[in-house]
């Protein structure tokens, strides 16, 4: 926002909760696919709002609508005519892709070995530690420490229970989606998870807006 602002540009910056990872998918393929069910209506709660929001804002910051409830109205208007889905198929295609998978994520990669993650304790899940999750994606070759290192698109996590969610000991809290079965790396999204006596209190998915 700050160098926006330096090159006279309007930005905004939406803050939002990350004591714990949005949506459900953290992955490349999987979290693509998350991002297209957002157009089919389908997506988590979370990254439905947010990126509906995110819409939003821009169609007011372009001036393509002047008052909110117009921009909504827009936004909801392209995702209920399937204009959004079909924009997104052109994308797909314009870079030589397969433009189908928009609407079937079984196209994209995905591993074929699942790993259970089991709830350490009974309780609520009070956090998760995104930070942790993202250095274990790295590990798992979905990220890279290197500008050079390979990505393999079909690695990922499948959460299973999100903040506020009532857990039992052994029960499943997440999913890991690779080549191989991974205790070591199911054990480390365990330990991401932090499970507390008390159900926690509910936090606003956006925290605080700048604008520039």
């Amino acid at each position: 926002v700050a160098v926006a602002k330096e090159l006279r540009r309007q930005a905004r910056a939406v803050l939002t909760d990350m004591d714990q990872p949005l949506g459900i998918a953290i992955g490349n393929a999987n979290e693509t696919a998350e991002a297209f069910a957002v157009l089919r209506g389908e997506a988590p709660p979370d990254v439905a709002e947010l990126t509906r929001g995110l819409a939003v804002r821009m169609l007011l910051m372009a001036g393509i609508a002047r008052e909110r409830f117009e921009a909504e109205a827009r936004v909801d208007r392209a995702l209920e005519s399937g204009e959004a889905l079909r924009r997104a198929e052109s994308m797909v295609q314009a870079q030589h892709g397969d433009p189908r998978a928009v609407a079937d994520a079984s196209l994209l990669p995905r591993a074929a070995v699942e790993t259970r993650v089991s709830a350490p304790r009974s309780g609520f899940v009070a956090r998760i530690d995104t930070r942790a999750l993202g250095v274990l994606l790295v590990a798992m070759k979905a990220g890279r420490s290197r500008k050079e290192d390979p990505v393999d698109p079909a690695v990922g996590i499948r959460l299973v229970a999100k903040r506020g969610a009532s857990v039992r000991e052994g029960e499943a809290v997440a999913v890991i989606e690779a080549h191989r079965d991974a205790p070591d790396w199911a054990e480390a999204v365990r330990r991401a998870y932090s499970i507390e006596d008390r159900e926690p209190e509910a936090v606003p998915l956006v925290l605080e807006e700048i604008s520039a």
